[in-house]
């Protein structure tokens, strides 16, 4: 949900203001009238909120809806897009997800300031899966307003007010107020750790398991296989780490049953180290939120499911950078050679995603030349394959294999 900017081409662009605290509904052309709705930057069913951002849970079977706003526009806005003020939205078992936008204009009261972003809002059609009667819906989520001094944009306004004094004379003051504004990398990177990824040896039992997958690639049946490497929060170039006891579990993963191939697909990245155009090849792993040694977390970020990437051919290959990484093992002169995986949040057995839009890439790194080799560690680990009383993993972390951090996706095919 966005106010546009007021340059009267009534399309969305990067200046467009998000809304707060409208409600949107979705109502079922059924001949009943069923009706959902969601109100734009509060934290349900998403947290942390999100300025202008809904999101609409809607029941797994076909349907159309009509979706439009209900309430809590300012005074005199009117809805410039969809033409007409709402979307008719249509649901079917193979198309599961909608995103639909809304650009409001005279939104703003005189002598307020207003804030310029690049973001969407969306609602989108439910992700269909077996194990539950009902779905979610996914959207991108638009950024937040921060102070930071690390913010890219921002806009001026000045607001006039008068006072007339017993002369009947009248003074206009003039105030001017800067607002900075968050751009979605930043708002990823303050809510999703860098990670630094080791091969791991299990000297406990694991017994494959079954499970459903939603992302935004495919839904599929997977066998998780085995545990395949432990990931650690990271700091990188003393840039801090946001939850130090959140540590990611990654699985093999393999389909459960023969079907279709992946279908590859082009994909652009932005992230800290760049853009890159990657070719999605196949589906790898699945990582999940994990205690390490028994020390507890309580986020709880998102699952991932993890894909083998390529470089585009005939563009610039990535050039190696030179980082200085410590986690909870080492601190070391890191090389980041070149990006191997891409890694979606996905619904496990229709447990929904809470931060569609942060994705993290994966690259491969080795140590700066001269260092000393990585001394296998002792772990132990618990998540929610394996039972965090009675079996949890017990192994080592033997080889250094991986950095991954904080990146937004688009597809390009």
């Amino acid at each position: 949900m966005f106010c546009d900017d007021g340059d009267k081409e009534e399309e969305f662009d990067d200046a467009d203001t998000p809304i707060d605290g409208v409600v949107v509904k979705a109502v079922a052309d059924n001949g009943m009238g069923t009706t959902f709705t969601d109100t734009t930057g509060d934290a349900v069913p998403v947290s942390p909120a999100v300025p202008g951002f809904y999101r609409i849970n809607l029941p797994d079977s076909p349907d159309t809806y009509i979706v439009m706003i209900q309430s809590g526009l300012p005074q005199d806005a009117e809805v410039i897009i969809p033409a007409g003020g709402s979307y008719s939205v249509t649901l079917s078992s193979t198309d599961q997800h909608k995103t639909r936008n809304f650009l409001v204009a005279k939104c703003g009261k005189e002598g307020t300031s207003t804030t310029s972003t690049s973001s969407t809002t969306s609602t989108s059609a439910p992700s269909q899966t077996t194990s539950t009667s009902s779905t979610t819906s996914t959207s991108a989520p638009s950024p937040t307003t921060s102070s930071s001094t690390t913010s890219t944009t921002s806009t001026t306004s000045t607001s006039n007010s008068s006072s007339t004094t017993s002369s009947s004379s009248t003074t206009v003051t003039s105030t001017t107020s800067t607002t900075r504004v968050t751009t979605p990398l930043e708002l990823c990177e303050t809510t999703v750790d860098h990670l630094k990824c080791y091969r791991t040896r299990r000297i406990t039992a694991f017994s494959p398991k079954s499970v459903t997958l939603v992302d935004q690639f495919e839904t599929a049946q997977m066998n998780v296989l085995r545990p395949y490497r432990l990931c650690n929060p990271v700091d990188k170039n003393d840039e801090g780490i946001v939850d130090p006891a959140e540590h990611q579990m990654c699985y093999q993963i393999h389909d459960t049953v023969a079907g279709p191939r992946f279908r590859r697909r082009e994909v652009r990245i932005e992230n800290q180290f760049g853009l890159q155009t990657l070719v999605v090849t196949r589906p790898e792993t699945l990582c999940t939120p994990a205690d390490k040694n028994g020390i507890p977390s309580d986020r709880g970020s998102d699952r991932t499911k993890c894909y083998r990437v390529n470089q585009k051919v005939g563009e610039r290959d990535f050039v190696p950078i030179t980082v200085t990484l410590e986690d909870q093992f080492e601190l070391k002169e890191t090389v980041v050679l070149k990006p191997i995986l891409l890694c979606n949040p996905t619904e496990l057995d229709g447990d929904p995603i809470t931060s569609p839009t942060c994705h993290q890439v994966c690259y491969r790194i080795t140590d700066v030349e001269g260092q000393p080799d990585f001394v296998p560690v002792p772990v132990t680990v618990s998540d929610e394959f394996y039972n965090l009383s009675v079996n949890p993993f017990r192994g080592e972390c033997r080889q250094v294999s991986l950095l991954c951090i904080p990146s937004l996706k688009s597809e390009l095919d």
